[in-house]
């Protein structure tokens, strides 16, 4: 993995973050969810990160441990590359897809999933029997991936864009 992802400690830059990136593509994300525009204070975010440079509040006090734990680097890693996340569950089906342990297996296709989330997806996208109707062009199909599809292209939908 670290050869094949280029994977390898990068810091980020920003002050009061001690977090530390494994790959250009994981610091990115990092910058954009962590420094970006930021969660905004609401009237139900009371929990707000002692960090000055730092703005962002929280609902729940658990929300604003797991952002202290990135900005402290409190973060779970791969013994097997250089991984890492705060989320337990991230680090369990990144683990998972490491040893290509797929346990979900759909009784219709036979195709398998590491993940309870990804079968469940796979089910209603591709199994699903609710009708998904164009409001442009009343195109009606039962696979959300076909509806999505179709809207990408509908002709209706596109001749009162500027795209055509």
């Amino acid at each position: 993995m670290i050869t094949a992802h280029n994977y390898r400690d990068i810091p980020c830059d920003n002050t009061d973050c001690s977090y530390i990136g494994y790959s250009h593509k994981n610091l990115t994300y990092h910058k954009i969810r962590f420094h970006g525009h930021g969660k905004k204070p609401t009237e139900f975010a009371h929990h707000t990160c002692p960090y000055s440079t730092c703005k962002v509040s929280f609902q729940f006090q658990t929300m604003l441990q797991r952002h202290l734990d990135v900005h402290e680097n409190r973060v779970l890693s791969c013994n097997y590359c250089q991984f890492r996340n705060v989320v337990s569950v991230h680090m369990h089906k990144h683990l998972m897809d490491h040893f290509k342990i797929k346990n979900f297996i759909c009784d219709i296709c036979s195709s398998k999933f590491s993940t309870k989330h990804m079968f469940a997806r796979h089910l209603r996208n591709v199994h699903g029997t609710d009708d998904f109707e164009c409001v442009d062009c009343k195109f009606t199909t039962e696979k959300l991936g076909l509806f999505q599809q179709h809207r990408k292209s509908c002709k209706e939908r596109l001749k009162h864009s500027r795209i055509l």
